[in-house]
């Protein structure tokens, strides 16, 4: 079944994309792109480059943190299969991505289980704070939105945070049939906590690299003559990012895209120029990960496991 639910999943993301260009028929998208040119398709490379480098940083640390050791090299590479293998088959990349993990680190199932909800809470909190910041920076904008917007952002990061800094404690207070089929990863989820600076220094550290992603939305607003202030950035990346958190598509197909276009319509830009924006955004992320994938197989599979320290 789930793997019946995977592939609708995906097939709802191609038919919302299809959709968004059927209904708007962007006309200028191929001048548009023109006008982002080399230097504007460059920037986005390096903005999304950097950002994934950063996010590389959170799974490699929380590894560290249990004993295990992987570059972050690594995990960036491997973060490029995962994409690729979401496109081209829907949802397998988080197989493709455990997995290589696995093999590469030597990190056993319940410590690799513990680590990689570590990064879901983390990434829930990161987003929870640019969220509220774009909702306080954009006061006139969201109206009666505002007071809702900044409550779900507010709970969001709250929940987040009392996940990564107590989960362990929630699974030992439940009933032992409860709690022992899992004890292993709950020790795992307890380590982890343990260093609360830690987890508190990586989430400011994804919502870096969550914001050099919002940045790539920013330069090809600009690059199509559509500027956007840093505050109204700010509120279209925080709700795109929700995409990728909550993974109704893989990638956010379609999904994204349509936020994006709703995320505009608030700072009334003119839709034809947020559709056509966020195609280019589209494009550009299926093209590199396309050149990126066939490196990034190679050197994972020539290059020996590193393997873990023995605990």
């Amino acid at each position: 079944m789930s793997r019946r639910v995977h592939i609708i999943s995906w097939l709802i993301g191609v038919a919302a994309l299809a959709g968004v260009v059927w209904y708007f028929r962007p006309a200028h998208f191929f001048s548009s792109l023109q006008m982002v040119g080399v230097g504007g398709a460059a920037a986005w490379l390096a903005a999304t480059m950097i950002a994934r480098l950063l996010f590389a940083e959170v799974p490699t640390s929380l590894l560290r943190e249990l004993d295990y050791r992987i570059s972050r090299t690594q995990v960036f590479l491997i973060g490029w299969l995962r994409t690729f293998s979401n496109q081209i088959m829907p949802m397998t990349g988080l197989a493709v991505y455990l997995q290589q993990v696995r093999d590469k680190s030597g990190a056993s199932w319940q410590d690799l289980a513990a680590s990689s909800s570590q990064q879901l809470f983390i990434g829930a909190a990161a987003l929870g704070v640019i969220g509220l910041s774009a909702g306080l920076s954009n006061l006139t904008v969201l109206g009666d939105a505002l007071l809702p917007l900044l409550l779900v952002f507010f709970v969001l990061s709250g929940v987040a945070l009392a996940a990564a800094l107590g989960v362990s404690r929630v699974i030992r207070s439940l009933p032992r049939i409860v709690s022992q089929p899992v004890s292993a990863a709950s020790d795992s989820f307890g380590r982890l906590a343990s260093n609360p600076k830690l987890i508190v220094s990586l989430i400011g550290l994804h919502a870096v690299a969550t914001l050099l992603r919002g940045i790539r939305i920013w330069l090809l607003f600009g690059s199509v003559g559509a500027g956007l202030s840093w505050q109204e950035a700010l509120l279209i990346v925080a709700l795109a990012e929700a995409t990728v958190l909550i993974p109704i598509t893989p990638g956010g197909l379609g999904v994204r895209e349509g936020i994006i276009i709703g995320g505009a319509a608030l700072l009334n830009i003119p839709t034809d120029v947020a559709v056509t924006v966020s195609l280019i955004d589209r494009l550009f992320v299926v093209a590199v990960t396309g050149m990126m994938a066939a490196p990034a197989a190679i050197h994972l599979y020539r290059k020996p496991s590193r393997g873990s320290i023995q605990k």
